[in-house]
């Protein structure tokens, strides 16, 4: 998935998107444990779909219902698993940019 990252909810209570600004969501396998302390942690309910969803194709959990998605890779994902294995600093930024040559929009 593609989404809009946003700043924490302290500096921002209506929980805007970054307009300039996106990830990807390269995700990963959840266990039942994992899933139900998320839904703990965010007041969160996953429906038996969602939760048969992570625990065998992968994802980001924790971003549900609080982030923007509006996208999906289709292809390149072996573009999105280097991009994965770059040096990052504190923040899980990349210490030197990624740049995009080309995209395309398929909708």
């Amino acid at each position: 998935m593609i989404g809009s990252p946003r700043k924490p909810d302290t500096k921002n209570r209506r929980r805007r998107s970054d307009g300039s600004q996106f990830y990807i969501v390269s995700g990963r396998k959840y266990f039942d444990k994992e899933l139900n302390e998320i839904e703990e942690d965010n007041d969160y309910t996953f429906t038996p779909e969602q939760r048969r969803v992570y625990k065998t194709v992968g994802g980001a959990p924790h971003l549900d219902g609080t982030y923007t998605i509006f996208g999906e890779v289709v292809s390149g994902m072996d573009v999105v698993d280097a991009i994965e294995q770059v040096e990052t600093d504190r923040e899980w930024r990349p210490v030197e940019d990624i740049r995009l040559k080309n995209i395309r929009i398929l909708r």
